[in-house]
C-alpha cells in the first residue's frame, strides 16, 4: 500500500516539476560557424492585449508604400524604442526611433556574417534609413548606437 502512493505522489510530484521548466522558452542562435551567438529565455504567460499604435509607426514611405508591416523588429534600449524593418529586405532598411528629442550621438555600423566592416553612417534624425542594395544578398549584422546605448540586429538581405 505504501509503494502505491510512493508512485503516485512521485508521478504528480514529477508531472508538477515537469510542468513548472516548460514555463520557460529558451531560443538560440548560431553563426555560420557554429558559434551560438545569442541565447533568449522567455517566460512563458497569457498573452497580453497589444499596445496601442504609436503616432511614428505606420508612416508612409515617399513612394506611397506602406511601411508597416509584418516585418519588423522592436527593440528597448532602456527608455529608447527601436523599430527596425523590413526584415528581411530587398533594398532599404527603415529604423523608427522613439522617445528620444534629439540624438546627440549615434551610429550604425554595418557588418557581414565574417565581422569585417562594410559600411558606417551616422545618426541625424529620429528616422534613418539603411541602404542595402549596393550589397550582395545574405545576412548582414547591424549594429546601432544611440546616445552611448548599443543594440545589435540580424538583417536578410533577398
Amino acid at each position: 500500500m505504501k509503494k502505491q502512493y510512493f508512485v503516485i505522489l512521485f508521478f504528480v510530484l514529477g508531472t508538477f516539476a515537469y510542468s513548472q521548466t516548460n514555463m520557460m522558452k529558451r531560443v538560440y542562435e548560431y553563426d555560420d560557424a557554429g558559434n551560438r551567438v545569442l541565447r533568449a529565455v522567455f517566460e512563458l504567460k497569457s498573452p497580453a492585449p497589444p499596445p496601442p499604435p504609436s503616432s511614428s509607426f505606420g508612416r508612409k514611405s515617399a513612394d506611397g508604400e506602406n511601411r508597416d508591416d509584418d516585418n519588423f523588429l522592436i527593440d528597448d534600449m532602456g527608455d529608447i524604442k527601436l523599430k527596425v524593418y523590413p526584415n528581411p529586405t530587398n533594398a532599404v532598411v527603415y529604423v523608427d526611433i522613439e522617445n528620444v528629442d534629439v540624438v546627440q550621438q549615434g551610429a550604425i555600423h554595418i557588418y557581414n556574417t565574417t565581422g569585417n566592416l562594410l559600411g558606417m553612417q551616422s545618426i541625424s534624425d529620429l528616422n534613418p534609413s539603411i541602404d542595402l542594395s549596393s550589397y550582395p544578398a545574405g545576412i548582414y549584422l547591424i549594429n546601432i548606437t544611440i546616445n552611448g546605448k548599443e543594440t545589435k540586429w540580424k538583417i536578410v538581405k533577398k
